[in-house]
């Protein structure tokens, strides 16, 4: 499985740091882009170089979008018409969409949210567009998945390891399996 994590000015390090190194550890193809060339300077000041910009991937080569939260990277991220693209046709596609804190913000601007159940951090529920929010650590529906504080991205990664079983049959998120948690099933 390819996913791929976008990172924006701002960004919540945390949240995008153990994205990345998580499912790395655990064997899948993470590609990290920048909306722009160039590093990217977190919104604690912690500097990020992307592998890629957005413009040199395509959507279609990628099953999941990974979203770290943070401000003012969310909103960065949500003012990308090229991201907004990527989601709609991952989630087109029956992709796999995950987001962290802020960033339901930018999967809001989307249009892919009507209808679900999603959580995010206090504060961005007017963004979320036609979904129900629950503000539950984890929400799961069908191939969206959300948590809404960094520490639970933090606190799930070494158990998400431990559990990720790489390949097709065991996908992203929670598709992996039964977890004791519900935290544990944001990666």
């Amino acid at each position: 499985m390819k996913v791929m994590v976008p990172l924006a000015q701002g960004l919540e390090e945390i949240e995008a740091v153990t994205i990345i190194d998580v499912l790395r550890r655990a064997g899948l193809t993470v590609h990290t882009a920048s909306l722009e060339p160039g590093p990217v300077e977190g919104s604690h000041g912690i500097t990020l170089e992307a592998d890629y910009t957005l413009s040199e991937l395509k959507a279609s080569d990628y099953e999941c979008l990974a979203l770290p939260g943070g401000m003012p990277g969310s909103e960065n991220l949500s003012k990308s018409a090229a991201l907004a693209d990527w989601i709609r046709d991952i989630h087109g596609r029956g992709g796999y969409l995950a987001a962290v804190c802020a960033a339901p913000m930018v999967l809001g601007g989307a249009g892919v949210l009507k209808g679900r159940t999603v959580t995010c951090y206090p504060g961005f529920e007017t963004y979320c567009t036609g979904a129900a929010i629950t503000g539950a650590p984890v929400e799961v529906d069908g191939a969206i998945e959300i948590s809404h504080l960094e520490m639970d991205v933090a606190d799930a990664g070494s158990r998400r390891y431990r559990r990720l079983q790489v390949g097709h049959d065991a996908c992203f998120l929670s598709r992996v399996g039964r977890r004791s948690s519900a935290i544990s099933r944001m990666y």
